[in-house]
C-alpha cells in the first residue's frame, strides 16, 4: 500500500482508524546504521520515558554526535535546549510531563529520525506544533537528507503540507479505504481535487499553502538535495514566487539566531532518589500507628488480655505440675495409659455390640444411675463455677472497701487493728486448708475437670485478644489510607513532577498491604512470646535460683546478636521498599508505552531492564533470609548451654525441689532460646512492618496546595461577566527554577474571545495552570471580576471556571459517567452536548457529517456506552470531543482550551468554532492555539514569547503590521492570504 523510499499519506476524518497500532518488532544489528526491513514510529500520543531529552532520542543506541546534533536541528530542538538550563540533559519526568505537547511530540519525531529504522510511521506530528515549526518539520526533516531512502509513512490532517513532495496517498473514512495511489493518478482522475476539498473545506487556502509546500526549500541549511516528488503538483503555480518560497529560511533564521547547544557539566535532577530512613524506628512512628488503633482504654483492654492469657498458660503448666505430684499419682497415669490397651479396646467393643442385646430391669436401672450421676456432677461443676464467680466478686468488692477504709480514716488507731484482725488465726487456717486441699490426692475427673476449665479460658482468652487486635488493624489501615490519599490529591503540581507513579503506587498496595495484615500479627506475637519469654525466665529462677546469674550472662549474649540482626533487617527492608518502587514505575512505564516499544523492536532490551529491576528488588529479601540463618545458628548454640546450665542447677538443688518441678523447669528451660529468639524476631518483623507506617507518614506529609475553601466565600453568581486581569504575574515551577513567565500584564473583558498563540514551550499552557492555581505565582495576581483568585478556595475558583485541557482526559466508565460524574444532568441535556460537537447527528445534519456513518453504529447515541482506561477505545479527536461536550454542560462563565481541536479535521475543526461562537457567546474564552485560523476572527489575539507578552491587539491589526511577531507567524503558516482575508472579514465586522 506504499511507495518505499518515498513519502506515503494517510488521510481521513476523526473517527477513521488511521492510527498505526501495531507495527512488528525487527531485530536490530550493529552492520548498518539504516537496518533494512526496521521501523520507528512516532505516535499520536507520544510516549516518553522518565530520562533525559538526550537518552530519550538515543533509546538504547551509542551516541554519534554528528548525527545526534544533525538531528536535533532538523527537529527544531536547538532552541528549546537553549532554554532549557540543563540543554539536552534536562530530566522530563514521567510520560514527559515538564514538557509541552510540542516539546513532547518533536522528541518523539527525534527519536524516530535518529533511529536505524529503514521504514519511519508518523501518526499525527503537526498537530501538535505550531505553524512555522510543522513546515519546518516537513522541509528540514521530513523531506532532509537524514530521512533520504527511508519509506515515510505519515498519517495527517494536512495534506497540502506534504502533497507536493509525496508519492502516495491514502483516503481513509469510518474504517474503509475510500481511495488510494500515486498522487499522479489521482490528480489526473480528478480525486485529488475532491480530497482536498473535503480536507479543508476552504477555497481560500488552495493557492496560499500551494505556494508554500512546493517552494518552501531552505538550501542552506542541508548538506545534500531534498528528495524530489516523483510527481508535480497539477495547479497553475509560480514556482519563482520569492515571498512564498522563503517561508522556511524564515522559520529556520528565527531558530537559527540561538546559541549552539549548552555544555552542561552537572545537569539538575528533577526526581531525586527516593529517601529511607535510617536508624530505629521513630517513637512518633509508633505513636502514629497506636494513636490510630484506639485510645488509651482500648490498649488497657487488650494488655489485660495479654497477660490474663499468658497467666492462664502459666496456671495450666503448674496444674499439670499439680497434678503429676498428687499421691494417686501412681494411680492415675496407669490408669490414663491402661484406657488404650488392647484389651480394653476389645472390651469397649464388646459393650458396644452388647448394648443391642435384650437386659433384665436391673440393667437398665445400672444405666439410668449411671447417667443421672453424671447429671449431678455437670450441675455441681455448674454451682462450683457460679460459686467461684461469685467469691472472685466478693473478693473485689472486699478489697476496694478495704482500700478505702484506708485512706479515709481518721483515726489510724482503730483501722490498723481492724485490718490486722483480717489475718486472724481462723483465717489463716482456712487458707491453708484451701492449699493443703489442693495437694489431697483426688480422683483423674477433679483434675481433668479444671484442667479444660483453665483451658477454655485460654482459649476465650486468645481469641478475644486476636479479635482486638485485628478491629483495630482494619481502623487503623483505614484512618492512615484516607489521610494519604487526602494527602495525595491535594498535593501540588510539582509533587507528581517531581514524584514517579511508582513510589505512589508503593504506598498505596505494598505498603498499607503490610498494614492490614501483617503489622497485628507480628504486634501479637511480640507480645506472646515476650510475656512467655518473662515468664518462662521467672518460673526457672523460682526454681533454680542460680539460674539468674547464668541469665545476666546470656541476656548479654542475646541482646549483642539480637541488636545487630535487627539493624541489618530493618535496613534491609527499608532497602527492598525502596527498590520496589522504580519496579511498578518501570511496569507502568513500559505498559503504556508497549506500542513505541515494539515498534522500535526494544522489547528485549526492556525486558532486561525490569528483570534487572526485579533482581535488584530481590535482593533485599534474599539477604533477610540469610540474616535469619545467621541469628538461628548462634541463639540455637546459646541455647544449648542455657539447657545444659538448666540441667546441671537442677542437680545442684535436687535435695530441695521434687521431680514434678524439676521436670518443669527443664521443660521451661529447653523452650527459653526458642521463645528468646521469637521474641527478638517478631520484635524486628514489627520494625520492618512498621517500616510500612514510617513511609505512608512520609507521605502524609507532603505539603499542600491552597485551602479548597476561604472563607468569606465568593458570591453564587460570581463570577459574573468573567472579565480577567493579570498583574505582573511571575510564575516557577519550584523556587530554585528560572521563571517560566516573566512579570506579564494584560486585561481580559467579559465575553471577550482571546486567541494565546506562541511557539511551543513559551509558556501558554502555564498561563492556563496559573489561572487555575496549579502553579502558585511567586509574584503578581490574578484578578477575576475583581476578585483575587489567591484569596479565595481552589474548590470556589475550580468549579466556576472550565478547562478543556491539551490531553484529553476520560476515565474508566461510560459516556454519561465522563459527561456528567456527578450526575446533574438528564440525558436529553447530555444528547444536546454530543449533537452540539458534532458526535451524534442533529436532525438537520446529515449521517456523514458526525463521526461514524455509513453501515457504522454510532455509539455516542448510547450513553451508557463503555468508555475504558483513558478512552482507549476512542480516537484522539473523539475524545477531545467529548471534553468538549463535558464543557458545554458546566455552562461555565470562563472557558481556557488549550490546544482543544489540534487533533481534529479541519472541516470539522470549522464547525466546533461556529458552534463555540455561537453557543459561548456571553462566555470569555481564552484558546490556546498553534492553528492560526482557529483564532484568527477572535477579538484579540495575545502574543506570547519566552514567557513574555510580546502583543496584544486585534488579529487584523497584528496581521497588518509587517513588524509584529503575530504577521511573521501568519506568513510561516503558509496559510497568509486566507489568513489575511479572515482577519480583515472580522476587522470589517
Amino acid at each position: 500500500m506504499s511507495l518505499l523510499g518515498e513519502i506515503n499519506i494517510i488521510s481521513g476524518k476523526i473517527n477513521s482508524p488511521r492510527c498505526l497500532t501495531t507495527p512488528i518488532d525487527q531485530n536490530i544489528n550493529e552492520d548498518n546504521w539504516i537496518i533494512p526491513n526496521s521501523v520507528a514510529y512516532v505516535a499520536q500520543q507520544t510516549w516518553l520515558q522518565n530520562a533525559t531529552i538526550r537518552d530519550n532520542i538515543l533509546f538504547g543506541l551509542p551516541y554519534n554526535e554528528n548525527r545526534y546534533n544533525q538531528v536535533v536541528k532538523v527537529c527544531a530542538l536547538e532552541k528549546d535546549f537553549q532554554i532549557f538550563e540543563d540543554g539536552d540533559m534536562t530530566e522530563i519526568g514521567e510520560k514527559g510531563i515538564t514538557l509541552s505537547g510540542g516539546q513532547k511530540m518533536r522528541v518523539a519525531l527525534a527519536r524516530a529520525v535518529y533511529s536505524r529504522a529503514k521504514h519511519i510511521y508518523m501518526d499525527d506530528i503537526f498537530s501538535a506544533v505550531d505553524a512555522h515549526t510543522a513546515l519546518q518539520l516537513m522541509n528540514l526533516c521530513i523531506l532532509g537528507p537524514i530521512m533520504k531512502g527511508r519509506t515515510r509513512i505519515l498519517v495527517t490532517h494536512h495534506i497540502r503540507l506534504c502533497l507536493a513532495d509525496a508519492a502516495y496517498l491514502v483516503a481513509v473514512d469510518n474504517g474503509k479505504v475510500v481511495t488510494s495511489g500515486t498522487i499522479s493518478n489521482l490528480r489526473n482522475s480528478g480525486i485529488l481535487a475532491s480530497i482536498l476539498d473535503e480536507n479543508d473545506n476552504q477555497s481560500e487556502l488552495v493557492n496560499s499553502v500551494e505556494l508554500a509546500a512546493e517552494n518552501a526549500v531552505d538550501t542552506s541549511n542541508v548538506s545534500e538535495p531534498l528528495i524530489s516528488s516523483s510527481s508535480n503538483f497539477g495547479h497553475n503555480i509560480d514556482s519563482s514566487s520569492a515571498s512564498d518560497a522563503t517561508l522556511v529560511e524564515n522559520a529556520v533564521r528565527a531558530d537559527d539566531d540561538s546559541q549552539p547547544m549548552k555544555k552542561v557539566s552537572k545537569p539538575k535532577i528533577l526526581v531525586e532518589e527516593e529517601e529511607r530512613a535510617t536508624g530505629m524506628v521513630k517513637f512518633k512512628i509508633y505513636k502514629s500507628y497506636l494513636r490510630a488503633n484506639g485510645n488509651i482504654l482500648y490498649w488497657l483492654f487488650v494488655a489485660v488480655l495479654f497477660f490474663g492469657t499468658k497467666g492462664i498458660r502459666i496456671m495450666e503448666n503448674w496444674w499439670l505440675q499439680v497434678w503429676s505430684d498428687s499421691s494417686n499419682n501412681n494411680e492415675t497415669i496407669p490408669a490414663i495409659v491402661s484406657f488404650v490397651q488392647p484389651n480394653n479396646l476389645i472390651m469397649i467393643n464388646g459393650i458396644l455390640d452388647d448394648i443391642h442385646k435384650p437386659h433384665s430391669v436391673d440393667y437398665y436401672l445400672t444405666i439410668y444411675v449411671f447417667i443421672t450421676s453424671l447429671s449431678i456432677i455437670f450441675g455441681v461443676a455448674r454451682f462450683a463455677c457460679l460459686y467461684y464467680g461469685s467469691l472472685r466478686v466478693s473478693t473485689k468488692l472486699y478489697q476496694k472497701l478495704l482500700h478505702q477504709v484506708i485512706r479515709d480514716s481518721s483515726n489510724n488507731n482503730e483501722t490498723i487493728p481492724a485490718i490486722v484482725s483480717f489475718v486472724q488465726p481462723n483465717n489463716l487456717i482456712m487458707i491453708n486448708g484451701i492449699l493443703d486441699d489442693i495437694h489431697k490426692p483426688h480422683s483423674v475427673d477433679y483434675y481433668l475437670t479444671i484442667y479444660v476449665l483453665i483451658t477454655s479460658l485460654s482459649i476465650i482468652f486468645g481469641v478475644a485478644r486476636f479479635a482486638c487486635l485485628y478491629y483495630g488493624s482494619l481502623r487503623v489501615s483505614t484512618k492512615l489510607y484516607q489521610k494519604l490519599l487526602h494527602q495525595v490529591i491535594r498535593a501540588p503540581l510539582r509533587f507528581f513532577d517531581t514524584t514517579p507513579v511508582g513510589r505512589i503506587l508503593n504506598r498505596f498496595s505494598k505498603d498499607f498491604e503490610t498494614i492490614d495484615s501483617t503489622i497485628a500479627v507480628h504486634l501479637s506475637w511480640f507480645f506472646i512470646n515476650g510475656l512467655t519469654m518473662l515468664g518462662t525466665f521467672a518460673v526457672i529462677t523460682v526454681i533454680t535460683k542460680e539460674f539468674l546469674i547464668a541469665a545476666i550472662f546470656f541476656g548479654i549474649i542475646y541482646t549483642i546478636v539480637g541488636a545487630l540482626y535487627a539493624k541489618a533487617s530493618r535496613e534491609l527492608k527499608r532497602m527492598d521498599s525502596v527498590s520496589r518502587s522504580p519496579l511498578y514505575s518501570n511496569f507502568t512505564e513500559t505498559l503504556i508505552g508497549i506500542i513505541t516499544i515494539r515498534a522500535f523492536g526494544a522489547s528485549k532490551r526492556f525486558m532486561q531492564d525490569m528483570l534487572s529491576k526485579i533482581d535488584c528488588n530481590n535482593r533485599p529479601f534474599f539477604y533477610m533470609w540469610v540474616i535469619n540463618r545467621w541469628l538461628s545458628i548462634r541463639f540455637n548454640v546459646t541455647g544449648s548451654l542455657v539447657s545444659f546450665l538448666a540441667g546441671i542447677f537442677i542437680l545442684w538443688n535436687i535435695d530441695r525441689i521434687n521431680a514434678g518441678l524439676a521436670g518443669l523447669s527443664l521443660s521451661f528451660a529447653m523452650n527459653f532460646t526458642e521463645q528468646i529468639m521469637w521474641t527478638v524476631r517478631n520484635y524486628t518483623s514489627l520494625e520492618m512492618s512498621l517500616n510500612a507506617v514510617e513511609r505512608v507518614c512520609e507521605f502524609s506529609e507532603i505539603p499542600q496546595e491552597a485551602p479548597a475553601i476561604i472563607e468569606p466565600r465568593p458570591p453564587a453568581s460570581w463570577p459574573h461577566s468573567g472579565a480577567i486581569t493579570v498583574q505582573n504575574l511571575e510564575v516557577k515551577y519550584a523556587p530554585d527554577l528560572e521563571p517560566v513567565l516573566h512579570h506579564i500584564s494584560f486585561s481580559v473583558e467579559g465575553q471577550e474571545k482571546v486567541g494565546l498563540v506562541g511557539r511551543t514551550g513559551s509558556g501558554k499552557s502555564t498561563i492556563a495552570l496559573a489561572l487555575f492555581r496549579f502553579v502558585e505565582p511567586s509574584d503578581g495576581k490574578i484578578l477575576i471580576d475583581e476578585i483575587d483568585i489567591s484569596s479565595i478556595g481552589v474548590e470556589d475558583l475550580r468549579t466556576r471556571i472550565t478547562i478543556i485541557p491539551q490531553d484529553p482526559i476520560l476515565f474508566t466508565g461510560t459516556i454519561r459517567s465522563n459527561l456528567d460524574a456527578f450526575a446533574q444532568y438528564e440525558d436529553s441535556e447530555m444528547l444536546e452536548s454530543l449533537r452540539r460537537v458534532h458526535l451524534i447527528p442533529s436532525e438537520e445534519d446529515d449521517e456523514e457529517t458526525t463521526s461514524f456513518s455509513g453501515d457504522n453504529i454510532n455509539l455516542f447515541k448510547n450513553l451508557d456506552t463503555p468508555v475504558s482506561e483513558g478512552g482507549k477505545n476512542f480516537s484522539q479527536g473523539q475524545r477531545q470531543l467529548l471534553c468538549l461536550a463535558r464543557a458545554l454542560l458546566r455552562s461555565s462563565k470562563i472557558i481556557l482550551m488549550d490546544e482543544a481541536t489540534a487533533s481534529i479535521d479541519f472541516a470539522m475543526d470549522e464547525k466546533i468554532q461556529k458552534m463555540i461562537r455561537t453557543e459561548f457567546a456571553d462566555c470569555t474564552i481564552l484558546c490556546i492555539a498553534h492553528r492560526l485560523r482557529t483564532v484568527i476572527d477572535y477579538d484579540r489575539i495575545l502574543v506570547i514569547d519566552r514567557g513574555n507578552v510580546m502583543e496584544f491587539d486585534s488579529p487584523y491589526n497584528l496581521i497588518t503590521d509587517s513588524n509584529s511577531l503575530f504577521y511573521r507567524m501568519c506568513q510561516n503558516s503558509g496559510e497568509f492570504d486566507l489568513l489575511m482575508s479572515l482577519a480583515s472579514k472580522r476587522g470589517k465586522n
